[in-house]
């Protein structure tokens, strides 16, 4: 799976590369056909939700030094610039693996003056500009220029990879692109993946799945599909397929206990009620579909608290040592889990003697 820096990495891709072919305006052509997992934002739609500006201006307000001087440096700033994140991975976790496409508006004469950077080397495949970053404890990382509004990059092995696509005109999987197309186009974040979540956590490969119980219902899933769409209530939903019926239920039963858990915190009966009236949760056979509302009013409360917290924890005084605010712990008054109004009700749990 792509790492964090490859972002950053991307960023500093000098845009001087001649213009590429309209064929290369179809990412998917140039998405590994047998990608197992892909994720998509659609960071324009995202800017234009409140909530969404709420997230962008307090990444604004905490921006490093680092990333300030690079904003000043290429006059690109992430936060702004790019409108849309494509990720592909594969199917099984290769951390040095992966593909991304970033499509943006790039300042290509400021970025040319960080075409020499520590570990940087340039050079050409297949008429292409690509750039090759290596660091010492780091998997190498390569990006391309395709056009001047997008950037392909990931392990060198699948950029050379993509640019061979774009050449040959090749065609993506057809259902693969069908059906992320269809979740991009309902949601501001999405995801579709063919493989078991188990598959992704490096678990299944190191034969640690026998004898844990998460991992094993992680194991019965086959397909996963969803995505979050902002707005006045913030919707998820989500297509789980599994290997049989009963995985389904099983899966059902576990997110109803933790969608539960999760009303429940920190909040009272009544508004608790109110959130999971906003859940449906089916069975159909081997398949669980879901949908549910948050308000965004309670989606921006919980991240502007744990942004505070966060912050809290960053304070430091004159002496350097980090400040953590602790607040007194509540008389312990027991647990009450609310699954659907519709399903098992309400079960309280007495807290510890």
């Amino acid at each position: 799976m792509l790492k964090q820096p490859a972002l950053l990495f991307a960023l500093l891709l000098p845009l001087s590369c001649a213009p590429a072919p309209a064929a290369d305006s179809a990412l998917f052509q140039l998405v590994p056909p047998d990608s197992g997992v892909i994720i998509g934002l659609n960071l324009d739609q995202i800017r234009a939700s409140s909530f969404g500006q709420s997230i962008f201006s307090q990444a604004q307000a905490n921006m490093g030094p680092e990333m300030k001087k690079f904003i000043e440096t290429t006059g690109f700033d992430p936060l702004r610039d790019i409108e849309r994140i494509l990720i592909a991975a594969p199917a099984r976790n290769q951390k040095s693996r992966g593909l991304f496409l970033l499509r943006g508006t790039f300042d290509r004469t400021r970025f040319a003056e960080l075409t020499i950077q520590p570990g940087m080397t340039a050079s050409a495949y297949r008429g292409v500009q690509v750039l090759t970053m290596k660091k010492e404890g780091a998997e190498p990382m390569s990006l391309a220029c395709f056009d001047p509004s997008l950037v392909v990059g990931g392990d060198p092995e699948s950029v050379r990879a993509a640019i061979m696509r774009r050449d040959r005109g090749a065609v993506p999987n057809a259902a693969l692109a069908a059906k992320a197309g269809e979740l991009g186009a309902a949601n501001d974040i999405w995801l579709v993946s063919r493989v078991s979540p188990a598959e992704l956590t490096g678990e299944v490969a190191a034969g640690k799945i026998g004898g844990n119980p998460q991992m094993e219902l992680l194991k019965s899933i086959e397909q996963v599909s969803g995505g979050l769409k902002f707005g006045s209530d913030l919707v998820l939903t989500a297509d789980v397929t599994t290997h049989a019926a009963t995985d389904a239920q099983n899966i059902a039963a576990a997110l109803r206990l933790f969608i539960g858990l999760a009303a429940s915190g920190n909040r009272n009966a009544k508004d608790a009620a109110v959130i999971l009236q906003k859940l449906a949760l089916q069975v159909e056979g081997n398949s669980v579909k879901l949908s549910f509302a948050m308000p965004e009013a309670e989606i921006r409360k919980s991240f502007e608290a744990a942004m505070q917290q966060a912050l809290a924890r960053g304070a430091r005084p004159a002496g350097g040592a980090a400040v953590e605010i602790v607040k007194p712990r509540p008389a312990p008054t027991g647990i009450t889990i609310y699954s659907s109004p519709k399903d098992m009700g309400v079960v309280t749990l007495p807290p510890p003697k």
